[in-house]
């Protein structure tokens, strides 16, 4: 289970208006992008606590992220792309297919 939902619902969470938040396609991208993250940085989870997330997700700014043993420009650019704050500056599926193309490790 992801330990860190999308900032958007975080921040919803805090202000307790969850209720009127709707799915939306970056949200999966954002999830998908965790996923990503911790498959090639080999470092567990983004943040260790939930804690640590909500600050992270209120914090003004892109989340600061690490990305351990991971060398490969392009992995680290679509993985920072899918974990923008703002859903609207986030890859679209689309955009994740085609820079994943261009991935060495995955030819």
């Amino acid at each position: 289970m992801l330990e860190l939902e999308a900032p958007e619902v975080i921040i919803a969470s805090r202000e307790e208006r969850l209720a009127l938040v709707a799915a939306h396609p970056s949200m999966d991208i954002f999830a998908f992008g965790l996923l990503i993250y911790e498959a090639v940085a080999c470092k567990g989870r983004l943040f260790p606590t939930y804690k640590e997330a909500v600050g992270a997700a209120t914090a003004p700014g892109e989340l600061e992220i690490d990305f351990g043993r991971c060398r490969d420009h392009v992995v680290r650019y679509i993985v920072s792309n899918m974990l923008r704050k703002v859903p609207s500056d986030r890859f679209t599926i689309r955009d994740v297919l085609v820079n994943l193309s261009q991935v060495r490790s995955l030819k």
